[in-house]
């Protein structure tokens, strides 16, 4: 059983001050997907694009970040220095609803040490916690652990791993905040917690991704709205394009290079799925 972490009396009280403040304000969100490629380098998450300070909601500056080249592909990354200057610190996603009886939330992380050029080593309760914190209509629900990053299931690693969480269905119709925690553990560690392409959503809009080798493929589009799609398969693929709420706008076999037009499609963000028997991954684009 995964150790918890004991926060002081004072922290305790502010965070459920925090609770009361967090009352939901605006339209929820959902699906949702975010890279944090829009975001503002070199600037806190908090109050970029609705994100929150999940402390202390203002009396307390948020230290999460986002950062240049540390990404997924060399992309923007939301990340975070745990050090003794920063041992604890906690983002809240955008108002987010309604959840479905089937609604994942994925993401994607990685441990760095201070240098980004080696893994670290979690120790003590050092790591990451996702939590939820649900509404039915305007009324709070206690806030619940969704899972926890630890030395337990972490394995070092430069690379990023990617995490499925499949909630509860008795989350079905309710909003929520999803909050990332982030523990430095022991005293005297000094590393980097690193997160990308979030997604929350459905499996049917989610896609999977195995053996997933991004640089691969390249997907882009120019100023007509024209999606090109080039990289090297070994055997024959299928690209299929959906929007946000999963219908399916294209789709036809790919032999190694492919031009979509999508001028005429409505503005808003899209998925794109490649696949093969050897090869899956799937990239995020948004029509201007």
């Amino acid at each position: 059983m995964i150790k918890k972490i004991t926060l002081s009396l004072f922290v305790s009280l502010l965070f459920g001050y925090s609770l009361i403040k967090a009352q939901p304000g605006v339209t929820p969100i959902y699906p949702y997907s975010q890279n944090f490629d829009t975001f503002l380098p070199f600037q806190s998450v908090e109050g970029q694009s609705g994100w929150l300070n999940g402390n202390f909601f203002g009396a307390v500056p948020s230290d999460v970040s986002i950062y240049l080249n540390r990404g997924i592909d060399s992309t923007l990354s939301m990340s975070i220095n745990l050090s003794d200057n920063i041992s604890y610190d906690s983002i809240l996603t955008p108002y987010i609803g309604d959840l479905v009886a089937t609604t994942q939330f994925s993401f994607y992380y990685r441990v760095v040490n201070a240098a980004f050029n080696a893994p670290h080593t979690l120790g003590g309760d050092g790591g990451l916690k996702v939590s939820i914190l649900p509404y039915s209509g305007p009324v709070a629900e206690p806030e619940t652990e969704l899972y926890r990053i630890s030395s337990l299931n972490h394995t070092d690693s430069v690379d990023y791993v990617k995490v499925v969480l499949d909630l509860d269905s008795s989350y079905a119709g309710k909003t929520a905040y999803f909050k990332f925690s982030f523990y430095q553990g022991n005293l005297g560690d000094n590393f980097y917690i690193d997160i990308d392409s979030i997604e929350i959503n459905h499996p049917t809009i989610i896609t999977s991704t195995v053996n997933v080798n991004k640089n691969r493929f390249k997907v882009y589009t120019n100023e007509n709205n024209k999606i090109y799609i080039s990289g090297s398969i070994n055997n024959s693929a299928e690209v299929a394009v959906y929007n946000i709420e999963g219908k399916q706008m294209f789709n036809t076999n790919f032999n190694g290079n492919l031009c979509i037009d999508a001028y005429h499609w409505p503005k808003g963000i899209y998925f794109i799925g490649i696949g093969s028997a050897q090869n899956f991954v799937s990239h995020k684009i948004v029509i201007r």
